[in-house]
């Protein structure tokens, strides 16, 4: 019997080694699952920040960057930028509204052509108003001119007859004054 105690304390204990060596060897192994765990944990995170940024830079800030191109290429007059809406999104609507802006800038630029074709068609019609003034005027005055001259040859040939005339009187009356001297 007693050695029966003893080779169940013996039993015991070596049945509790095994259970503290199984025990340590469990907690080593917890251990090492919690930094594979771990090391998985970080990985996946780190994996999924990469993707996250790669998805926010190819589908939002590259967008944006493009967006922000084409806005400077309007803003500074080029209407004819290609404008392409991507998405349904917040960047879509800002792409719509730039669509719009370019549109009333075209819109604008072709009622400014307009205004200038009316300006000039305007001005030349002035300008043709006024050259056929000039011409009616420069008419009148070379009618005018014309009758000034024309009065002025009448005028010219009428003071030669009364010239003729007053010499034909001075010479009728030197006459007739030598006729009455030659008779006294």
């Amino acid at each position: 019997s007693d050695e029966l105690v003893r080779s169940v304390a013996k039993l015991a204990a070596t049945a509790s080694d095994e259970v503290d060596d199984a025990t340590a060897q469990s907690l080593a192994l917890l251990q090492t699952e919690e930094i594979v765990l771990a090391a998985i944990v970080a990985g996946s995170i780190a994996v999924s920040a990469l993707l996250a940024w790669l998805y926010v830079y190819r589908n939002v800030t590259a967008r944006l960057v493009r967006l922000a191109e084409t806005m400077r290429r309007v803003a500074d007059g080029d209407l004819d930028v290609e404008i392409r809406k991507v998405a349904n999104d917040e960047i879509g609507e800002m792409t719509d509204a730039l669509i719009v802006f370019k549109q009333n800038g075209l819109e604008k630029r072709r009622m400014e052509a307009e205004q200038q074709e009316l300006e000039e068609k305007r001005a030349a019609e002035r300008r043709a108003e006024l050259n056929a003034l000039a011409e009616r005027f420069e008419a009148t005055v070379m009618e005018v001119v014309h009758g000034v001259a024309d009065a002025s040859g009448s005028m010219e040939k009428a003071a030669m007859r009364l010239s003729e005339t007053a010499a034909q009187a001075s010479e009728q009356t030197a006459s007739v004054a030598s006729a009455s001297e030659q008779t006294t």
